[in-house]
């Protein structure tokens, strides 16, 4: 059926089509990524009436969705002419869009002279859309970031530096390139360690299940609860219980989204609580830290480590004084890897672009 109450579930769980429906594709000037994702959604959306349209090269260096705009650089005017144009298309004929022009939506804006009144519906490449808020979006555009997509990649890169921190190793990697031969006494059990997931999304949830797997006694904060709860073996507290759960913890882990209020949010007051073994790690934002508080913890050993995906500035310029900060271990912004295949996105995008169409809450819903 093409009726647009159709609830006739495909193969995969693709939800029944709804014809008379524009897509555009940004971004993904990999080649290799940007086939599978084409290549994957123009076969779901070929036959069921989803337009499809891949947003050029050119107009993709003009406005790019990530990395720095240097590209600009090389283009002519009369390229730079055709990449204005198509996106002028795309503002008045795409009803939803994969991907968006976030590093360079002011010029985005200078073109279109501002959010498109057509567009319904963004579906992100990635977990966070603080840049979307940034961006002063309206209301009738519905906004649903990659939910699920990277989570069992970061959770296990959180389980990494729990085993690297209870046992110890980050102290064992340095003694060998002093080449000393020196026990240490101190390593802990991970069964049995206290974790606290503050921000207990579906990233949270995937790291609470590895943590309760090794033995770990997990609890979670999570915004839209008023008292304390029990999600199987898991108790799940609200942001009010923050403070007191902190003195009792191992390890603190943050999964917030970047919000006005979330900014900052994790500063001397909280690392005060803390145990001074106790490990903090982020896999969110930089920006969630108050960064100088936390550097100052760890030179006064008032906290034993931070493990970092995210800097405040990101990324952390070469030379910068905190790439000498004694147990701050940075990766760059490394925890999704390795990258999931572009059908991921493909099927994402394509089923909620179908729950949108149906009349149905789309994935990953960012309120």
């Amino acid at each position: 059926s093409n009726e647009p109450d159709a609830k006739r579930q495909l193969t995969d769980g693709l939800v029944a089509p709804v014809p008379g429906f524009r897509a555009a594709i940004w971004g993904l000037n990999d080649p290799a990524r940007r086939r599978a994702v084409v290549d994957e959604l123009r076969g779901l959306c070929s036959n069921n009436g989803v337009d499809l349209h891949v947003v050029s090269e050119k107009c993709n260096l003009m406005f790019p969705i990530l990395g720095n705009m240097t590209a600009l650089e090389s283009m002519t005017v009369e390229d730079k002419e055709v990449a204005a144009t198509e996106l002028k298309e795309i503002s008045k004929t795409c009803d939803a869009w994969l991907g968006w022009p976030q590093v360079s939506w002011d010029r985005v804006l200078a073109v279109t002279g501002g959010w498109p009144e057509k567009l319904r519906f963004i579906q992100t490449y990635g977990a966070g859309v603080d840049k979307l808020a940034a961006a002063s979006l309206p209301g009738h555009i519905v906004v649903a970031r990659a939910e699920g997509k990277y989570d069992a990649r970061i959770a296990e890169w959180v389980i990494a530096w729990v085993f690297m921190h209870a046992k110890q190793m980050p102290a064992f990697i340095a003694q060998q390139k002093e080449r000393k031969w020196i026990k240490i006494f101190q390593p802990q059990m991970v069964a049995g360690s206290r974790m606290l997931i503050v921000g207990y999304g579906s990233i949270g949830h995937h790291v609470a299940a590895k943590g309760i797997s090794l033995g770990m006694i997990v609890a979670g904060i999570k915004q839209s609860v008023d008292a304390a709860i029990a999600e199987g073996e898991v108790q799940i507290h609200p942001s009010a219980d923050l403070h007191k759960l902190l003195p009792e913890q191992d390890f603190v882990v943050l999964c917030l989204p970047l919000t006005d209020a979330t900014r900052n949010c994790f500063g001397v007051k909280e690392l005060t609580l803390m145990k001074p073994t106790a490990a903090l790690i982020n896999i969110a934002r930089g920006e969630l830290v108050d960064w100088s508080a936390v550097c100052t913890a760890l030179k006064e050993h008032a906290l034993a480590a931070f493990y970092t995906d995210v800097t405040v500035p990101e990324p952390l310029p070469d030379g910068h004084a905190d790439w000498d900060v004694p147990n701050l271990h940075i990766t760059p912004h490394n925890s999704f890897c390795p990258m999931p295949s572009g059908c991921v996105d493909a099927k994402l995008f394509f089923n909620n672009v179908q729950r949108l169409r149906s009349g149905e809450a789309v994935k990953g819903q960012v309120d």
